[in-house]
């Protein structure tokens, strides 16, 4: 039966404006296939506030008749908002470019923002430069791999990816391999704590004016902030459901970290922090070659720039879905975070040039916030990015649980009892293993070395080659080079990390 001529009327309450498209809707599909937005207006018939709702292919649900029924539970208000923040929302608008961008970067920044000067220290400022948009090329390659794979499967996940490409037990791979993921971002987040709060108590108050076990003591003071805040903040807010705080805790961590980064930028101009910005930038390394050094920085650029697990997210959300718009979407992202980590990452290693005392701190931290700066707004800086932490963890440890369920329980769900017995085995399980690693850099390397390749590089690679009959060779040639270069640095940083260990 051939398409009908106009979109279909969607039984609604009156005052509502319906956009479907058919290109996403099985019941208005037209043969070409063509991806035209249509807009319907229905009149009022009672004084009701306007609503917009955004139909894709999970909003249209089709009734007995075929035709497709308005979902009841999407599309907000659209007269919510007055004044700057309504400008703001709308101008950030979710489905639309910016929007979009917005959300990639917010899925970008982070990790990079405090631990790039020591990449620029380890081999250069050219080198780090060289490292982080190689890095951001890679991610953006093997990103747009799984909009590939996203558009032919009609999915976001990566579990419906595994399973129409191999069946049950790449299921169970993918999704363990899902959980752990998160799980590692939630341990990151553990470690980084346990080594900043104590840090912070002595810029306030001073180390030696606090408790022994609250202080800096790695068997004392870190322990004890780890468990205060595993079991204390991270255990209630993982044990809810639903992440209703996620858009603010993700809005939240870009400021506090776009603040960092102007921080640091500013100090360099500081004469009271830099005396003679000519004679740093006269001394510092440009760029260094070495083997070693490149493989213990690639796992840093590695988890900075993890945002692979949200792109088919992201893409779904898009009011026009198309190859060419996402694309788009993260080449800004990806460019936006290009440019704000080499800032960082420069400006942030150039303002410890000449000082040996705070280059040996970083040398050893991997983490420029436990450098001790004498700037009032590089301590603001490190207080927002505590608080900002403190709620984001359970924007992974939710997720990790989630996929924990329907791996264990795939048709059914949790009841309350074994939910809450499930978040204290995460946030366990956690605790145990941040509590064995003993600074960010560590965490970051392990993860950036085994379970982030995995998810954000092989992954994508081996979905995109199975989903795909034809492909360019190019493009082919691009996957096998992903492949090989992403495994064999991931086995070097590894061993690289080992023998420094043990050494």
């Amino acid at each position: 039966m051939s398409s009908p001529k106009y979109p279909l009327l969607f039984r609604t309450q009156p005052g509502y404006i319906l956009r479907t498209s058919r290109a996403n809707c099985p019941a208005t599909k037209s043969r070409k296939h063509e991806d035209k937005m249509f807009m319907i207006e229905l009149e009022s018939l009672v004084s009701e506030p306007e609503y917009e709702k955004d139909f894709n292919s999970s909003n249209c649900l089709n009734d007995s008749s075929g035709y497709p029924v308005a979902s009841s539970n999407v599309g907000k208000p659209a007269h919510l908002g007055s004044g700057t923040f309504r400008a703001v929302k709308d101008y950030f608008k979710k489905g639309e470019v910016r929007g979009s961008t917005f959300t990639l970067i917010t899925a970008v920044l982070g990790s990079g923002t405090i631990t790039f000067p020591y990449l620029a220290m380890n081999n250069g400022i050219l080198g780090a430069a060289l490292l982080i948009i190689f890095g951001a090329v890679l991610c953006h390659f093997t990103g747009m791999l799984l909009i590939s794979c996203a558009n032919k499967i009609g999915s976001d996940k990566y579990e419906d990816f595994a399973a129409y490409c191999f069946g049950r037990k790449m299921v169970l791979l993918t999704g363990w391999s899902n959980v752990l993921t998160l799980l590692g971002f939630v341990i990151s987040y553990i470690v980084f704590l346990k080594n900043l709060i104590p840090h912070i108590l002595d810029i306030l108050f001073g180390l030696e004016t606090l408790p022994e076990f609250i202080g800096n003591g790695e068997y004392k003071g870190q322990i004890f902030w780890a468990t205060m805040y595993t079991f204390f903040v991270l255990l209630p807010l993982s044990i809810p459901r639903k992440i209703g705080t996620l858009q603010f805790t993700s809005v939240f961590g870009v400021f506090c970290s776009l603040y960092l980064i102007i921080c640091i930028t500013l100090m360099f101009f500081d004469k009271t922090i830099v005396p003679d910005m000519s004679k740093s930038i006269a001394q510092a390394d440009y760029l260094i070659l070495s083997w070693d050094r490149v493989a213990n920085a690639l796992p840093f650029v590695v988890f900075s720039f993890m945002y692979q697990p949200n792109m088919p997210i992201i893409y779904t959300e898009l009011n026009q879905k198309s190859y060419s718009k996402m694309n788009k979407v993260v080449t800004y992202g990806t460019t936006i975070g290009v440019v704000l980590y080499i800032t960082v990452s420069t400006f942030g290693y150039l303002g410890l040039v000449g000082d040996e005392e705070k280059l040996s701190i970083l040398r050893e931290k991997s983490n420029i916030l436990e450098v001790p700066y004498p700037n009032t707004s590089f301590k603001i800086a490190i207080i927002g990015l505590v608080f900002a932490i403190f709620s984001a963890a359970p924007v992974c440890s939710i997720p990790a649980k989630d996929a924990c369920e329907k791996i264990l329980y795939p048709t059914s769900t949790m009841t309350p009892t074994q939910n809450f017995f499930m978040t204290i085995a995460i946030c366990i399980g956690c605790y145990c293993a941040a509590v064995g690693i003993p600074g960010i850099g560590d965490a970051i390397t392990i993860f950036g070395c085994t379970l982030n390749p995995l998810i954000g590089f092989i992954l994508p690679v081996v979905f995109y080659l199975k989903v795909e009959d034809q492909v360019p060779m190019w493009k082919r040639a691009g996957c096998y080079f992903v492949l090989v270069f992403i495994t064999c640095v991931s086995v070097s940083s590894f061993i690289f990390f080992l023998k420094q260990k043990l050494a």
